[in-house]
């Protein structure tokens, strides 16, 4: 998927498997889809018109025109450094910074043969943009207002099972995002508060 937030206008998710995540943003100028590709190596994340640039954190940190944000607090397990994978692009005047922790690990597939499969641990976005909202809840999801710190947000959840996909806010200069694995509501909000 690409705050630490997503960028721009209203946003619908479709998931066409495992493989390939998209998001579906518009605003003011016109829409575009953002998807992210794993297992391929060379291509991480695309947006069009506009493709992000994949780097390291501390390269990140020295071309991103935003100051970068990061959490105080992980879940155990799951760390953040200077060779963490980042993405670094913009939509129009809005720039968007995505970082993303993976795991890799091998299994069997089912022919038997030992594959190499990647699982996300941890997505965390942030942008620049200022109109960033959410689209009509639709696919399963439900949509509750929380609070991050002082900040109003959105917290994501599956219908089904209440599990919490991301939360979604803004501290009034820059929106942010972020999905964990396997972390319950509290821990995403205490990971989301954490943020310096």
């Amino acid at each position: 998927m690409l705050a630490v937030s997503i960028a721009l206008g209203s946003i619908t998710s479709a998931f066409a498997d495992s493989v390939v995540k998209s998001w579906l943003l518009r605003n003011g100028v016109g829409a575009f889809t953002l998807t992210f590709v794993q297992n391929t190596g060379e291509k991480v994340a695309e947006i069009i018109p506009d493709l992000f640039v994949p780097t390291t954190l501390s390269h990140a940190r020295q071309i991103a025109k935003i100051p970068i944000k990061l959490p105080t607090y992980l879940p155990q397990g799951i760390t953040i450094n200077d060779n963490t994978p980042t993405l670094v692009g913009r939509v129009g005047s809005a720039e968007t910074i995505a970082i993303r922790v993976t795991q890799k690990f091998l299994t069997p597939d089912g022919r038997g043969k030992v594959v190499s499969v990647e699982s996300e641990l941890l997505d965390i976005r942030e942008t620049s943009a200022t109109d960033v909202t959410m689209a009509t809840p639709d696919q399963g999801y439900t949509v509750d207002n929380v609070k991050i710190g002082k900040n109003d947000g959105i917290i994501v959840m599956q219908a089904k099972t209440s599990l919490p996909l991301f939360i979604n806010w803004s501290d009034g200069k820059y929106w942010f995002r972020i999905f964990c694995s396997g972390a319950d509501r509290n821990t995403l909000i205490k990971i989301a508060e954490s943020m310096r």
